[in-house]
């Protein structure tokens, strides 16, 4: 049971790439489809029509549609999980909670740093954000990576929170010797 949500962040939204991609994908997709004559080689033209519309729906629905919402919450054990929720028009649903015991590391990245090596699973408001920040999770099947674009009030919780231990404290949970 969720005793209450220590911080909840909803990071900026920039659509004007997307937006601006999506448009002129869709455009010319449509474009090419109507200005094509049902001569000659029209099928290719309008299979490429078929590929710009797609391509610019994909852009629509993947950044314009979908937001993400972290919110780190205590339950009533004293438990603190890190959450993040996508809202996709009138639909919420829960895609990550993650305890903070599993946070072995809280990397901020800032530029074009190269991204961690293993599963990684980006939870992003923007194609291409500035600045981004990467929680190292302990699985038994080797470290997860959870990629987000946190406000600084979340930032500053999160890396007084967690990690609370380190990754060689995590062997004897996961029966591995080190």
């Amino acid at each position: 049971m969720i005793d209450r949500t220590l911080c909840r962040c909803t990071p900026p939204h920039d659509g004007r790439l997307p937006t601006a991609a999506a448009a002129l994908l869709l455009t010319a997709g449509f474009a090419l489809w109507l200005a094509l004559p049902a001569t000659g080689l029209w099928v290719l033209g309008r299979i490429g029509a078929i590929g710009l519309i797609t391509a610019g729906l994909y852009l629509a629905l993947r950044w314009l549609a979908r937001v993400y919402t972290y919110s780190l919450e205590q339950h009533e054990n004293g438990q603190i999980d890190f959450v993040v929720t996508e809202q996709n028009g009138r639909r919420c649903t829960t895609v990550c909670r993650v305890a903070l015991d599993t946070v072995t590391a809280i990397t901020e990245q800032i530029g074009g740093h190269p991204r961690p090596r293993g599963i990684t699973y980006h939870y992003l408001n923007a194609p291409r954000p500035s600045s981004a920040c990467i929680l190292t999770c302990a699985d038994p099947n080797g470290d997860r990576h959870i990629r987000i674009t946190p406000d600084a009030d979340l930032l500053r919780l999160l890396t007084m929170l967690g990690p609370a231990k380190k990754s060689e404290d995590f062997y004897d949970e996961f029966g591995k010797s080190p």
